[in-house]
């Protein structure tokens, strides 16, 4: 890049100005000989350099990469033959050597910090997304504070997983290339970080209006917080990304435009719209807090539990809000620190999820309520499946005492039915043989009998008649003696 008086106007770090001031001045040498103009290669300005030599210069504080250097390295930059300076094959673009300037101290303690930023953002996906499970799943839960926090999450978890991606994709020769799709990820995640600071904003200003409003449409105020949470972040988000594309100053172009906010004034469009919420969140905090102590002295209680309430009420909002990150509003680079940052930022999600979900009073009820409810379906399930055994055990034993009790009624009629036809058959032969072969002295013996029959039938009917009459006299002469004795009565 050439070196012009608007590019040393726009540079920030003082070494780097004062030798691009100075260079800004010289002029090529006309000897003959053949020189590498002198550029700006994003980082520092390069001198004319005679062809077929390597230049050496100074470190400067910073890179536009992020990377730390010392001091007390050297950089170097190559001119050809030809009188151009040395192109990267893999960026196809001109390269200058910083490896010697890198600080190895800090690239480890660079990594630790990456390391740290990962494992927070990994957790903190994990219980997002299983808080975010818990609110859909239980309808008891269902309601418009809910649906604000599950939002939350969402954009928690978006922001996260768009992080992890970048920092996973992006390589180093990724982002000296700067693809499209990289360019793209990057304008995601950053739109991802607004819509979190926006749902930031959107618990504290729900937060305010139940307290301060006493009466409040919910559908409404639900349909004003989605607006803002994600329709909203579009618009900074847009601006950024059309004026970036439009500037002539391609330091905010390089790293898939990741680029920090002292070489690249129009992140603070981004950065801007986060400060404002997170001030904004600021003064809610105070005025809730303000009306949180005045309710609490209002109920009779002692000074420490007035205390505790409040500090508990002020632990609960400070993540919920994300006003702990107003106490990091530089950045440093101190090793203590950034550790701290790292961890502030990447755990925050998950103390979220901690505070608003898993240690929900209401969730853990509904969790009781469903573990209870399982116990009773399984009880129940047991009971069902022992009475449908027995029923069972049963059905197979009075099954096996009939089937017994069929077939020996069954081998018993097949005897009985054999036996029958086998007295049917031996009668009807007897008949049919004995009916000729009577004689006449057997049926003299019938007629006799029926002789004997009618003569006892005759007497019986003879003494039925001498009982009756006898019966009769009995009768009169009782009678008789009866009168005799009246009449022996009145004459005395």
């Amino acid at each position: 890049m050439e070196i012009t008086g608007d590019l040393v106007k726009n540079l920030t770090d003082p070494s780097v100005v004062s030798i691009c001031k100075q260079l800004l001045l010289e002029t090529e040498p006309d000897d003959g000989k053949t020189y590498c103009p002198k550029v700006f290669d994003h980082v520092t300005c390069w001198n004319y350099t005679l062809a077929n030599t390597t230049a050496v210069g100074g470190c400067p504080l910073s890179h536009p990469q992020g990377m730390i250097f010392s001091q007390q390295g050297h950089s170097y930059r190559q001119c050809q033959s030809d009188g151009a300076w040395f192109v990267n094959p893999y960026t196809n673009t001109s390269w200058t050597n910083y490896i010697s300037c890198v600080d190895l101290t800090e690239y480890e303690n660079l990594q630790n910090i990456n390391y740290l930023y990962e494992s927070g953002y990994l957790v903190s996906f994990v219980l997002l997304c299983v808080a975010f499970i818990i609110f859909t799943c239980f309808r008891q839960l269902h309601c418009t504070r809910v649906t604000i926090h599950k939002n939350l999450f969402l954009s928690y978890i978006l922001y996260g997983m768009t992080w992890l991606l970048f920092n996973h994709l992006v390589t180093l020769e990724v982002a000296l290339d700067s693809p499209i799709w990289c360019i793209l990820l990057w304008i995601l995640k950053e739109y991802f970080n607004i819509c979190n600071y926006s749902w930031l904003f959107v618990e504290g200003f729900y937060l305010h209006s139940i307290i301060v409003l006493t009466f409040t449409n919910q559908k409404k105020l639900l349909l004003v917080s989605l607006c803002i949470g994600w329709v909203l972040p579009m618009f900074p988000i847009s601006i950024y990304a059309i004026m970036n594309a439009e500037t002539q100053d391609h330091v905010g172009r390089l790293n898939c435009w990741a680029g920090d906010v002292r070489h690249n004034k129009l992140l603070w469009i981004i950065h801007g719209t986060c400060i404002a919420s997170l001030c904004v969140n600021f003064i809610i905090l105070l005025n809730v807090m303000r009306i949180i102590v005045v309710k609490i002295r209002a109920v009779n209680c002692g000074e420490t539990t007035q205390l505790k309430k409040t500090l508990r009420a002020c632990l609960i909002l400070v993540p919920l809000l994300g006003v702990q990150k107003v106490l990091f509003p530089y950045r440093q680079n101190h090793i203590a620190y950034r550790i701290i940052v790292a961890i502030v930022n990447s755990y925050q999600g998950a103390c979220v999820a901690l505070l608003l979900c898993y240690c929900n009073r209401e969730v853990i009820k509904c969790f009781k309520k469903k573990i209870s409810q399982m116990k009773y379906m399984n009880d129940g399930r047991r009971s069902s499946l022992i009475t449908i055994g027995t029923s069972i055990s049963g059905f197979l034993r009075r099954g096996s005492r009939q089937v017994n009790v069929y077939t020996r009624r069954t081998s018993m009629s097949r005897d009985r039915k054999t036996s029958e036809q086998m007295t049917e058959n031996g009668t009807q032969t007897q008949k049919e043989v004995g009916q000729p072969l009577l004689t006449k002295s057997e049926k003299r013996d019938s007629q006799k009998g029926e002789s004997e029959n009618l003569f006892s039938g005759a007497e019986e009917h003879s003494m039925t008649t001498f009982t009756g009459v006898r019966r009769e006299s009995i009768r009169s002469s009782d009678s008789n003696k009866t009168r005799s004795n009246l009449l022996i009565i009145s004459e005395v």
